[in-house]
């Protein structure tokens, strides 16, 4: 996320890695005063996986079929690194945000919505409700799943906040995007269902290739069943898919 610490994800590095996954986490040099851009920050992602490609690794990765994880302007670096990069082979895009008022397209900061109507790439997209009160509706989670063309699922958690994402939440960040009613805790773990859930589907190397629509049925089962027997009744989640 934009000037968001990677610290703030580290749960979710943790999780993909007890599943086998070699999860990395990554920090940029910035401030509001000298921020990095889009196009070159997606460039980082593809230097990240050069770099697990090198002998200091000994060819013991596979980088064939990487997954991009990217939460709020991260999930939109993650797709455009995507559009350029084809060793990634699945996205999942946390609570995305494109370009907007607040951060406007120009040189560097390309619309990663815009290039979606030729984006290949298997697409998986979690969304706030609540996060409308500071991000503008025309680039959010809704506009992403809207453009998709490829294979694209979209988890709607209807009462999560922007920044309810993370493992912790300062204080600026709760003063500029309001909590919803579903709890922290419950956003993170459901989130972290379907980032697993989508990387096992879609990577080849870790899922099934074929038959796809009995899978997502198997994944919308288990969060319905994760729904009944949480502890947390305000989490209001519904899904949809397309492109199978």
């Amino acid at each position: 996320g934009f000037l968001v610490s990677s610290d703030q994800y580290r749960s979710y590095a943790e999780h993909l890695a007890s599943y086998g996954y070699v999860a990395v986490l990554y920090d940029k040099v910035e401030n509001l005063s000298s921020t990095i851009d889009d196009e070159t920050s997606s460039l980082f992602v593809s230097e990240i996986i050069n770099w697990l490609e090198s002998p200091a690794f000994q060819g013991g990765l596979q980088t064939e079929a990487v997954y991009a994880v990217g939460h709020s302007r991260g999930g939109k670096i993650s797709l455009l690194a995507a559009e350029n990069d084809k060793r990634i082979g699945a996205v999942c895009l946390v609570d995305p945000v494109d370009s907007n008022e607040y951060a406007p397209e120009g040189p560097g900061y390309p619309s990663a919505i815009k290039s979606l109507p030729t984006f290949s790439t298997p697409l998986a997209i979690i969304g706030g409700g609540h996060s409308e009160d500071c991000i503008p509706v025309q680039s959010n989670y809704k506009r992403f799943f809207e453009n998709a063309s490829s294979r694209a699922l979209l988890c709607n958690v209807k009462e999560a906040g922007h920044f309810q994402y993370l493992d912790k939440t300062s204080p600026i960040q709760a003063a500029v995007c309001s909590e919803g009613k579903v709890a922290s805790q419950a956003v993170r773990d459901l989130s972290k269902a379907v980032i697993v859930a989508w990387a096992e589907i879609m990577l080849p190397q870790r899922g099934a290739k074929t038959n796809l629509k009995s899978q997502l049925t198997v994944l919308n089962i288990a969060v319905e069943k994760w729904l009944k027997t949480n502890v947390f009744q305000n989490a209001d989640v519904n899904f949809e898919v397309k492109g199978f």
